[in-house]
C-alpha cells in the first residue's frame, strides 16, 4: 500500500511495512534545468544510496541533466544539485 505526503516542499511515496512502520522510498523533488532554466518534478529513489545521482532529459528543452543528491541516515533526502552534460 502506497500513501502519498508532502511535507517542506518534498512529496514523499511511502511503504507499510509489515509492523505498520513507514518507510519512505521516494521523493519528488523540483530541479531547475541548467541549460533553459524551467523547473520540473523529479522523483528521487531514496534507497539508492550506493549510487546517489541519475542522469534525466529536461523536459523542456530535452537536454540531459545530471542529478545527483545526497541521503541522511534516517533515508531523508538532505541536498540535490543539478548539471548539464
Amino acid at each position: 500500500m502506497a500513501l502519498h505526503t508532502r511535507e517542506s516542499g518534498v512529496s514523499r511515496v511511502s511503504s507499510r511495512e509489515d509492523d505498520n512502520t513507514m518507510t519512505d522510498l521516494l521523493a519528488d523533488h523540483t530541479v531547475t534545468c541548467p541549460s533553459c532554466w524551467e523547473a520540473h518534478t523529479v522523483t528521487i529513489d531514496l534507497t539508492a544510496v550506493e549510487e546517489p545521482a541519475f542522469i534525466e532529459d529536461c523536459h523542456v528543452c530535452c537536454n540531459p541533466m545530471r542529478i545527483s543528491f545526497a541521503i541522511g541516515n534516517d533515508a531523508e533526502l538532505l541536498d540535490v544539485s543539478v548539471e548539464s552534460l
